[in-house]
């Protein structure tokens, strides 16, 4: 069969500082999908997809310091 198809995809991605050792990261993906064959016919995806999550940037000694 004839298979024709074009793929877009785009991803932006931020970080925001909210102490020295504390970040959040926020992301967002854009994929196109055009997909044409002669047995199924024309199909087209389109999706936008979210992504966060929380960065913390610990060092050695304050992971090893006893509870006060």
């Amino acid at each position: 069969s004839d298979l024709k198809s074009r793929n877009l995809g785009l991803y932006a991605q931020d970080t925001m500082s909210l102490t020295d050792t504390l970040k959040l990261v926020g992301g967002l993906r854009y994929d196109d999908v055009d997909i044409d064959n002669i047995d199924f016919g024309q199909r087209n995806y389109e999706a936008w997809n979210a992504s966060f999550g929380a960065h913390a940037h610990v060092s050695p000694a304050e992971v090893a310091k006893p509870p006060t």
